[in-house]
């Protein structure tokens, strides 16, 4: 099921017979716990004219995806030079909402025969919804009377849903040249050299090709790479003034001074 809008899924909810069933949602909105997020985007250093829209639209992206998957979060900003993008959000909601789900389906005069006994369409609703027929209620509409059940289901982490869409966010920036390296099949401005997800402390296990999926920054000087830890997100705009990366949350700037 989507997740986000009133869905008809006949598939999944229609019992045995040729009968219509209804799904619809409602999010619960109890408090969801929020912690900071930071992305971290490594590379050769990528010419200065590429960085500013590349950053407003990594930022504009990402609000587009949590916002599709009904993410709580609180303002999102952008950092950069020449040698990395960054994206921090000092409070991001660690899952989705619960939703709430009336699935409705046979008729009452179809789910039930002259005795007032449970037909097999009725049953087979019923199992269809991983519910027992006791579980299941009646709803009426300008149409009639249903047999239905009413669900909750939990929202889906944050975590999980960033792993899934951020890699196709940063590769399917907008650059105005791309370039692919040794032989994973991947394009960007340069060659990537680290990524960083984090979630509060936890690492967010995503990757773009063999970068990724760690909580450390790569530092690399010749063909040696040095590792060393990235600060969590709520130390890491600190961090990122003494290295000359400036933040703006509606006009994403760079600044060339000095590498980090």
């Amino acid at each position: 099921m989507t997740r986000g809008r009133h869905a008809t899924d006949s598939e999944s909810v229609q019992p045995p017979v040729a009968l219509t069933a209804a799904v619809t949602e409602d999010r619960l909105q109890p408090t969801i716990p929020r912690l900071p997020f930071l992305l971290e985007v490594g590379s050769e250093e990528i010419p200065a004219r590429f960085i500013p829209p590349a950053l407003a639209e990594l930022r504009d992206r990402t609000l587009a995806l949590l916002a599709q998957e009904q993410v709580e979060h609180a303002e999102v900003v952008v950092l950069g030079t020449p040698r990395r993008l960054a994206l921090l959000c000092h409070g991001m909601a660690v899952r989705q909402p619960d939703l709430s789900v009336t699935v409705k389906g046979p008729s009452i005069g179809v789910a039930f025969d002259e005795a007032g006994q449970p037909t097999p369409a009725a049953h087979g609703f019923a199992r269809k919804n991983g519910v027992g027929l006791a579980a299941c209620t009646t709803i009426k509409d300008e149409r009639g009377e249903y047999l239905a059940v009413h669900k909750v289901e939990p929202g889906r982490p944050t975590a999980e849903i960033l792993a899934v869409h951020l890699p196709g966010i940063v590769l399917d920036l907008s650059f105005p040249k791309l370039m692919r390296w040794g032989k994973a099949d991947l394009e960007y401005a340069r060659p990537l050299q680290w990524l960083v997800a984090l979630l509060g402390s936890e690492v967010v296990p995503l990757a773009l090709g063999r970068v990724g999926k760690h909580g450390d920054g790569i530092q690399r000087k010749g063909a040696k790479a040095q590792r060393r830890r990235v600060a969590e997100p709520p130390n890491f705009r600190a961090g990122a003034r003494s290295r000359s990366l400036r933040r703006s949350a509606t006009r994403p700037r760079w600044s060339g001074r000095g590498r980090w």
